[in-house]
């Protein structure tokens, strides 16, 4: 009796698997983290997914463009933060050594939790009529205040790493557990 629900249950999810299936395209980046003063200092470039469409007769979605620069800072719960900023925000291409300028960005709103304070800040959109889907080294200066009058600064540099994947969705699933 085991098996024949066991067997019941793995016909059954081929079965869903094979109806409604929509493949999802991932231009995603790698997220990167580092020790900054006291703190970590997270870097992603955190994208959209777009319209589900249809291309020969298959179905896609995209995950990418637009997409923004997002830069989380965390630190101890004891330790005093005030705001972050990121200034002279510099995106180069690794591959063609094209480079863009991002607008600065600074944020006050310090979340307290357990076991962290935390500041996230977004630059961006950053669209696809400006920018293509490949690694780009960040350069910036961060900003870290303590009180309104004295900041800690620290030029950073990091490569924002494309990561590329492929995956396969089922949209009656999707629908049915609201993803």
């Amino acid at each position: 009796m085991f098996l024949k629900v066991v067997l019941f249950f793995v016909l059954g999810l081929l079965l869903m698997s094979s109806i409604s299936c929509r493949e999802v395209q991932n231009y995603r980046y790698n997220y990167t983290e580092f020790e900054l003063f006291e703190g970590i200092l997270g870097v992603n470039l955190v994208g959209r997914y777009g319209e589900n469409y249809e291309e020969d007769g298959k179905k896609l979605l995209d995950y990418g463009f637009p997409y923004n620069l997002q830069f989380t800072y965390a630190i101890p719960p004891d330790s005093e933060l005030y705001a972050v900023t990121i200034q002279n925000i510099k995106l180069v291409s690794k591959e063609t050594g094209a480079s863009f300028n991002v607008l600065d960005v600074t944020s006050k709103k310090v979340r307290t939790y357990d076991t962290r304070k935390l500041v996230r800040i977004s630059a961006g959109p950053l669209t696809s009529d400006q920018y293509n889907y490949e690694d780009y080294y960040l350069n910036a200066d961060v900003l870290i205040y303590k009180n309104a009058d004295h900041p800690q600064e620290e030029s950073i540099s990091v490569l924002l790493k494309t990561d590329y994947k492929k995956e396969i969705r089922n949209d009656w699933f999707d629908e049915k557990t609201g993803v």
